[in-house]
């Protein structure tokens, strides 16, 4: 599993973890967006890979969840280093709508 926020690599685990919590502090603030990327490697039985973005409040020691329903997406590239490509670079529309197979 990688994360990255805001361009910047905050975890880098090249191998899978069973049944693990990672923390990687990082100092946000209040009603500002960050770009977060997750890359992780789903099992080879098909399961759910059973991943969980959460963050704990300041003051607080538990860390909660963060729904899924405050995600967005700005269709903003991967980071230079998580190893993908962005298939608009090579012309792909990439807009779920056109065949971008070639």
């Amino acid at each position: 599993m990688k994360l990255w926020v805001n361009d910047k690599l905050l975890i880098n685990q090249p191998t899978p973890q069973v049944a693990t919590h990672t923390s990687a502090p990082i100092a946000l603030e209040a009603r500002t967006n960050y770009h977060i990327v997750v890359k992780y490697i789903s099992p080879a039985n098909g399961d759910e890979p059973g991943i969980a973005l959460n963050w704990t409040r300041p003051g607080q020691t538990t860390p909660q969840q963060i729904p899924v329903e405050t995600y967005s997406s700005d269709n903003r590239a991967f980071p230079a280093d998580a190893g993908l490509f962005d298939v608009r670079a090579f012309g792909a529309l990439g807009d779920g709508i056109h065949d971008d197979t070639q």
